[in-house]
């Protein structure tokens, strides 16, 4: 009953994913580059945008300089 009910929704649904597909490209052929839809990852510098691997690196440096003593 659910498995009709899914098929029942996605064959209903109001746009196909060419549909989609179409309108999004027209969009941004019309109106060009958005800084709405700029991940923030591009207005980061570079200590912002590899904060989790820099402060990882520096954890792992240290435990294994306590552990080693």
């Amino acid at each position: 009953m659910n498995a009709k009910r899914i098929s029942a929704m996605l064959r209903k649904r109001p746009f196909t994913a060419k549909e989609k597909f179409i309108k999004y490209t027209e969009f941004a052929a019309e109106f060009g580059p958005s800084k709405a839809f700029r991940p923030q990852s591009h207005d980061m510098n570079w200590i912002e945008y590899h904060n989790d691997i820099i402060v990882t690196g520096i954890s792992f440096i240290l435990l294994f300089t306590i552990t080693a003593l």
